[in-house]
Protein backbone atom coordinates (compact mmCIF):
# COMPACT_ATOMS: atom_id res chain seq x y z
CA UNK A 1 0.00 0.00 0.00
CA UNK A 2 1.28 3.62 -1.07
CA UNK A 3 2.37 5.98 1.90
CA UNK A 4 0.17 9.38 2.58
CA UNK A 5 2.98 10.82 0.55
CA UNK A 6 3.00 9.00 -2.60
CA UNK A 7 -0.93 8.44 -2.22
CA UNK A 8 -1.43 12.23 -2.15
CA UNK A 9 0.96 13.11 -4.71
CA UNK A 10 0.01 11.20 -7.42
CA UNK A 11 -3.30 12.87 -7.00
CA UNK A 12 -1.51 15.76 -8.01
CA UNK A 13 -1.19 17.58 -4.15
CA UNK A 14 2.05 19.12 -3.50
CA UNK A 15 3.31 17.52 -0.28
CA UNK A 16 5.26 18.40 2.10
CA UNK A 17 6.40 16.29 4.87
CA UNK A 18 8.99 15.56 7.38
CA UNK A 19 10.81 12.19 9.07
CA UNK A 20 13.61 11.31 11.47
CA UNK A 21 14.77 8.57 8.21
CA UNK A 22 16.79 11.08 6.39
CA UNK A 23 17.82 8.59 3.70
CA UNK A 24 14.67 7.26 2.58
CA UNK A 25 12.90 10.76 3.17
CA UNK A 26 15.31 11.74 0.00
CA UNK A 27 14.95 8.80 -2.11
CA UNK A 28 10.84 8.84 -1.74
CA UNK A 29 11.03 12.82 -2.66
CA UNK A 30 13.37 12.41 -5.39
CA UNK A 31 11.19 9.44 -7.12
CA UNK A 32 8.06 11.82 -6.33
CA UNK A 33 9.56 14.98 -8.05
CA UNK A 34 9.37 18.84 -7.35
CA UNK A 35 5.79 18.66 -5.84
CA UNK A 36 7.18 16.66 -3.37
CA UNK A 37 9.52 18.46 -0.52
CA UNK A 38 10.83 16.37 2.38
CA UNK A 39 12.64 18.07 5.46
CA UNK A 40 14.53 15.45 8.18
CA UNK A 41 13.83 15.80 11.54
CA UNK A 42 12.75 14.90 15.08
CA UNK A 43 9.24 16.69 15.66
CA UNK A 44 9.89 16.21 19.08
CA UNK A 45 12.10 18.82 18.67
CA UNK A 46 10.65 22.25 18.76
CA UNK A 47 13.88 23.64 16.42
CA UNK A 48 12.20 21.07 13.97
CA UNK A 49 8.61 21.53 14.33
CA UNK A 50 9.55 25.85 14.14
CA UNK A 51 11.70 24.90 10.70
CA UNK A 52 9.69 22.64 9.09
CA UNK A 53 6.86 25.27 9.53
CA UNK A 54 8.98 28.05 8.69
CA UNK A 55 10.04 26.40 5.59
CA UNK A 56 6.75 24.99 4.64
CA UNK A 57 5.09 28.71 4.57
CA UNK A 58 7.92 30.42 2.59
CA UNK A 59 7.95 27.65 -0.32
CA UNK A 60 4.29 26.54 0.34
CA UNK A 61 2.27 29.16 0.76
CA UNK A 62 -1.42 28.74 1.47
CA UNK A 63 -1.97 25.13 3.71
CA UNK A 64 -4.80 23.60 2.54
CA UNK A 65 -4.53 20.00 4.50
CA UNK A 66 -2.77 19.38 7.81
CA UNK A 67 -2.44 15.53 8.28
CA UNK A 68 -1.11 14.50 11.77
CA UNK A 69 0.26 11.13 11.63
CA UNK A 70 3.17 10.63 13.72
CA UNK A 71 3.03 8.38 17.08
CA UNK A 72 5.04 5.66 18.57
CA UNK A 73 5.29 3.78 21.72
CA UNK A 74 8.10 3.53 24.64
CA UNK A 75 5.32 0.79 26.41
CA UNK A 76 4.05 1.61 29.85
CA UNK A 77 4.18 1.21 33.47
CA UNK A 78 4.83 -2.83 33.49
CA UNK A 79 7.48 -2.08 31.55
CA UNK A 80 9.29 0.79 33.36
CA UNK A 81 8.56 3.41 30.92
CA UNK A 82 10.56 6.64 32.32
CA UNK A 83 9.50 10.46 32.52
CA UNK A 84 11.87 11.18 29.76
CA UNK A 85 10.51 8.18 27.37
CA UNK A 86 7.18 9.17 28.37
CA UNK A 87 7.34 12.97 27.54
CA UNK A 88 9.06 11.89 24.17
CA UNK A 89 5.70 9.57 23.26
CA UNK A 90 3.69 12.78 24.03
CA UNK A 91 6.03 15.37 21.73
CA UNK A 92 5.78 13.29 19.08
CA UNK A 93 1.93 12.47 19.17
CA UNK A 94 0.18 15.82 21.20
CA UNK A 95 3.08 18.57 21.27
CA UNK A 96 3.75 18.26 17.82
CA UNK A 97 0.48 18.26 16.26
CA UNK A 98 -0.55 21.03 18.79
CA UNK A 99 2.07 23.44 17.45
CA UNK A 100 1.66 22.42 13.74
CA UNK A 101 -1.68 23.81 13.67
CA UNK A 102 -0.95 26.71 15.69
CA UNK A 103 2.14 27.79 13.20
CA UNK A 104 0.35 27.19 9.88
CA UNK A 105 -3.20 29.06 11.70
CA UNK A 106 -2.54 32.42 10.03
CA UNK A 107 -1.89 30.23 6.58
CA UNK A 108 -4.71 27.74 6.51
CA UNK A 109 -6.52 28.24 2.95
CA UNK A 110 -10.44 28.77 3.73
CA UNK A 111 -11.86 25.73 4.44
CA UNK A 112 -8.77 23.65 4.81
CA UNK A 113 -8.61 20.47 6.69
CA UNK A 114 -6.86 18.88 9.60
CA UNK A 115 -6.38 15.15 9.41
CA UNK A 116 -5.51 13.67 12.76
CA UNK A 117 -5.10 10.11 12.19
CA UNK A 118 -5.24 7.64 15.46
CA UNK A 119 -4.55 4.20 16.27
CA UNK A 120 -8.13 2.70 18.01
CA UNK A 121 -5.21 2.73 20.76
CA UNK A 122 -6.99 6.15 21.55
CA UNK A 123 -10.58 4.02 22.40
CA UNK A 124 -9.33 1.04 23.86
CA UNK A 125 -7.02 -0.34 26.52
CA UNK A 126 -4.52 -2.59 26.28
CA UNK A 127 -1.86 -3.58 29.05
CA UNK A 128 1.82 -2.05 28.83
CA UNK A 129 1.14 0.34 26.30
CA UNK A 130 0.03 3.66 28.18
CA UNK A 131 2.90 6.16 26.50
CA UNK A 132 1.14 5.42 23.08
CA UNK A 133 -2.43 5.40 24.25
CA UNK A 134 -2.49 8.31 25.94
CA UNK A 135 -0.75 10.28 22.46
CA UNK A 136 -3.60 8.77 20.34
CA UNK A 137 -6.62 10.19 22.49
CA UNK A 138 -4.85 13.48 23.70
CA UNK A 139 -4.38 13.66 19.74
CA UNK A 140 -7.89 13.24 18.84
CA UNK A 141 -9.70 15.47 20.78
CA UNK A 142 -9.96 18.53 18.82
CA UNK A 143 -10.62 17.24 15.53
CA UNK A 144 -13.76 15.74 17.07
CA UNK A 145 -14.55 18.96 18.94
CA UNK A 146 -14.00 20.95 16.20
CA UNK A 147 -11.86 23.21 18.63
CA UNK A 148 -10.38 24.88 15.44
CA UNK A 149 -13.12 27.38 13.89
CA UNK A 150 -12.92 27.19 10.15
CA UNK A 151 -11.79 24.05 9.66
CA UNK A 152 -13.06 21.04 8.11
CA UNK A 153 -12.99 17.10 9.13
CA UNK A 154 -13.87 16.02 6.00
CA UNK A 155 -13.18 12.42 7.22
CA UNK A 156 -14.77 12.46 10.68
CA UNK A 157 -15.14 9.83 13.03
CA UNK A 158 -14.78 7.48 9.71
CA UNK A 159 -10.82 8.05 10.04
CA UNK A 160 -10.49 6.04 13.42
CA UNK A 161 -8.62 2.98 12.39
CA UNK A 162 -9.42 3.83 8.22
CA UNK A 163 -6.18 2.77 5.81
CA UNK A 164 -4.08 5.09 5.14
CA UNK A 165 -5.00 5.71 1.37
CA UNK A 166 -8.23 5.44 1.51
CA UNK A 167 -8.14 8.26 3.82
CA UNK A 168 -6.20 9.95 1.37
CA UNK A 169 -8.73 8.98 -1.64
CA UNK A 170 -11.27 9.93 0.16
CA UNK A 171 -10.55 13.49 1.32
CA UNK A 172 -9.83 14.24 -1.85
CA UNK A 173 -12.88 13.02 -3.42
CA UNK A 174 -14.36 15.76 -1.04
CA UNK A 175 -12.50 17.90 -3.48
CA UNK A 176 -10.11 19.63 -0.82
CA UNK A 177 -7.02 20.95 -2.24
CA UNK A 178 -4.12 19.95 -0.75
CA UNK A 179 -0.61 21.63 0.51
Amino acid sequence: MPCLVETFAAHGARVAFIDKDKESGRKLAERLGDKTTFISGDIAEESTIFNFARHVIRHCGSIHCLINNACLSRRGILSDCGFEDFSYVLRVGVAAPYMLAKLFLDNFAPGASIINIASTRAFMSQADTESYCLAPASFSCPAKDETWPGMNSPLGDRSKGAGEARQAAECLSHGFKLL
